[in-house]
């Protein structure tokens, strides 16, 4: 059984690009797309929204949504962001 790799259309237009950032001295990691390792921001999403909608919340305004949004977000620790971007860079 002969075993082929599977190229896409778009991992295919990539990989030039990759090769170009490289030579300018870009440094470029080659990872499926939305992957949660990967995405970071999908991990402070979450953490996020269980601070939102905490004890099954709801809002009545945008106004107050947008500011438990905006208190989750500050709530967010620094360190727990680090270790996120970190995890990336492992």
């Amino acid at each position: 059984m002969v075993s082929t790799m599977y190229s896409s259309k778009i991992t295919r237009q990539f990989t030039p690009r990759a090769k170009r950032l490289q030579e300018q001295q870009v440094d470029t990691m080659v990872w499926p797309a939305r992957s949660p390792d990967c995405n970071p921001i999908e991990n402070v999403w979450s953490a996020m929204a269980a601070r939102v909608y905490a004890h099954g919340r709801q809002y009545r305004t945008m106004e107050q949504f947008e500011a438990a949004i905006m208190a989750a977000w500050d709530s967010i620790e620094q360190e727990y962001l680090l270790k996120l971007l970190k995890s990336v860079s492992d």
